[in-house]
């Protein structure tokens, strides 16, 4: 089982009295399998943000760089880029209900603040096909703020592809008389990351075509 533990700010001064913690934000994803009709995508990356705060959690004048030089539309937009990154008190809370409820883990990655300029959303470019999943519309979701995810599968490898490259692996080692150590999870990740990387999959010859 994972430890998690809780950061906090110190140094010499500290037993002069408390410390004022610098405010933190976080990009915060899972990593899992999704199922779309009879295909399983293995290795999917699933982006949670905040999708609507009808009050800031943050001090804009903090988090954004230049804040009162900017024009009303710059600032209104990064108001909104800022808005979808999470708290701590979030992430902890967006964890532990997606491990409740989804058997996923939350990974985040700190924001380094201020900021300076949009960012956080589809940064795969325009040209991905993305979909969303609207988490906090779902039966059950009892968080305190909104939270959508979205994804693509662009670069996800599906079924039967995934089971095909795992079988020629197993057989290749079993040919060339060599054991093979490694559980399918480990040869998913690998074959994932494989045809992320460089395009390449496994299909049978009767295959009339790629997933």
């Amino acid at each position: 089982m994972a430890r998690r533990f809780h950061v906090i700010q110190g140094g010499k001064d500290r037993e002069k009295g408390p410390v004022e913690l610098s405010p933190r934000l976080f990009k915060a994803y899972s990593i899992g399998d999704f199922a779309k009709g009879e295909m399983i995508y293995s290795e999917v990356r699933f982006n949670w943000y905040c999708l609507d705060r009808p009050h800031p959690h943050i001090d804009y004048s903090i988090a954004i760089a230049d804040y009162a030089a900017l024009g009303d539309r710059e600032r209104r937009q990064l108001e909104r880029t800022v808005d979808r990154f999470l708290s701590e008190d979030e992430v902890a809370m967006l964890r532990d209900y997606l491990e409740r409820n989804y058997s996923l883990f939350l990974d985040v990655e700190d924001v380094p603040l201020p900021v300076r300029g949009r960012s956080y959303l589809f940064e795969e470019g325009s040209s991905v096909i993305y979909d969303f999943l609207e988490l906090s519309e779902r039966e059950g979701y009892d968080l305190p703020f909104k939270i959508w995810g979205y994804y693509t599968l662009t670069h996800s490898l599906g079924s039967p592809s995934m089971e095909n490259g795992i079988r020629l692996i197993r057989k290749a080692f079993e040919a060339l008389k060599l054991s093979l150590a490694f559980p399918d999870e480990e040869l998913a990740r690998v074959l994932s990351r494989i045809y992320r990387e460089d395009g390449l999959f496994v299909k049978r010859r009767d295959s009339p075509s790629r997933d």
